[in-house]
């Protein structure tokens, strides 16, 4: 049986197609979706379904652009994906002023200079010694930190732009 993280990262497909549905009725139906893709029903059933073991890439970049959904190419990016996987990148996006508010909490003043001076600090001797692994570790952190938010702003700026003033 599969691991409820597993459900949930599969519903995202269904969940992209119905969210576009809004704008585009033919997408309220796996037959409708399927049609546009030029794939077999049956195929749509099983991504949704989360039956299918290896994505088709070129089908995956049609699903985004369909469904106006590109945290779907996030979301293979961040979990699927055997090159990327281990990228830190949101594979999901909730509202704009959620993703505003973390990136710019993310970016607080004293926190950057905190950093700007760690960074100066262990690249002084063009040099990593073992007293400063722990430090820059807390630095790469932290630029993950900054990364995702930004890649969640990213989705929602993507989606804005793809939509041309739609709801979304």
């Amino acid at each position: 049986m599969a691991s409820d993280t597993r459900i949930v990262i599969d519903n995202l497909y269904k969940d992209a197609r119905k969210r576009a549905a809004k704008w585009q009725d033919a997408l309220s139906s796996q037959a409708g979706a399927a049609e546009k893709l030029n794939i077999d029903e049956s195929t749509l059933g099983r991504i949704e379904r989360g039956t299918v073991k290896v994505m088709n890439l070129d089908l995956l970049l049609q699903m985004a652009e369909l469904y106006n959904a590109p945290e779907l190419l996030n979301n293979y990016c961040a979990n699927e994906c055997p090159l990327c996987r281990k990228e830190t990148i949101a594979d999901s996006a909730g509202t704009v002023d959620e993703a505003i508010v973390k990136v710019l909490y993310s970016m607080k003043q004293e926190k950057c200079a905190e950093i700007t001076s760690k960074l100066l600090d262990i690249g002084e001797d063009n040099m990593i010694d073992d007293s400063e692994v722990e430090e820059l570790m807390e630095v790469c952190n932290y630029l993950d930190k900054i990364s995702k938010a930004a890649s969640e702003l990213k989705i929602l700026a993507e989606r804005a732009i793809r939509s041309k003033g739609r709801r979304m």
